[in-house]
């Protein structure tokens, strides 16, 4: 409970205000990681509108979807030629 407290020498004492600690510390913990994660989607999203980067962008995926769908198609007409035979 000191971290939560700054490391002063006052704590709750009471169960009610250990609750109240507790759910004011997973509050706290939940806006520092809602700002980082924030703060790293912009630094993402901003690297994968480059051209050189290794962080897939829409694009890739794009492209990615489209090739999966041009092999599927490939396997299906492999798979009627051998059924025809």
């Amino acid at each position: 409970m000191r971290v939560i407290t700054a490391g002063n020498e006052f704590y709750p004492a009471t169960s009610e205000g250990r609750s109240l600690g507790f759910l004011i510390a997973v509050f706290g913990y939940t806006i520092f990681g809602y700002v980082t994660a924030t703060f790293a989607t912009f630094f993402i999203g901003r690297d994968a509108e480059e051209e050189n980067t290794s962080v897939a962008g829409a694009k890739d995926i794009a492209e990615l979807k489209h090739h999966i769908l041009i092999l599927t198609k490939k396997i299906e007409e492999l798979t009627e030629k051998s059924s025809n035979r």
